[in-house]
């Protein structure tokens, strides 16, 4: 997450947004990565067929219960930064669980956002 607005960004960003600029290329690869079985070796086609296997495993969510699982939003300023009024998305929060026995009823939570109080790498702490 980030402490930066879109700055000469913003015609790009209004393009893509939250989702497309950060979760569909860095969350879910991040995802998958942590979420992967061993692979049976090291050699990219192993490994990238273990991140497919994550990737397949998502959860499909109702249509009608998105509210309950994603959260999108919008830092005050934004429609200035990109001169325009725009229902682009700069914040986005989602649950996601997988169909996989090791992380049944495991939530992961994919956050990411634009001109945030503060700027975050990674929230990990121990259980």
């Amino acid at each position: 997450m980030e402490s930066e607005s879109v700055g000469s960004r913003g015609g790009f960003y209004d393009q893509s947004g939250a989702l497309k600029d950060f979760v569909q290329n860095h969350l879910l690869n991040m995802l998958a990565l942590i979420a992967m079985d061993k692979p049976a070796s090291l050699e990219p086609a192993d490994i990238r067929n273990q991140k497919v296997k994550v990737l397949r495993s998502l959860y499909l969510c109702d249509p009608n219960n998105i509210a309950d699982l994603v959260v999108r939003g919008q830092y005050q300023g934004y429609a200035q930064d990109v001169g325009k009024k725009s229902s682009t998305e700069t914040y986005v929060a989602i649950k996601v669980l997988l169909n996989h026995p090791r992380w049944q009823h495991t939530p992961f939570y994919l956050r990411t956002g634009k001109n945030l109080p503060n700027k975050v790498y990674g929230n990990f702490h121990s259980l």
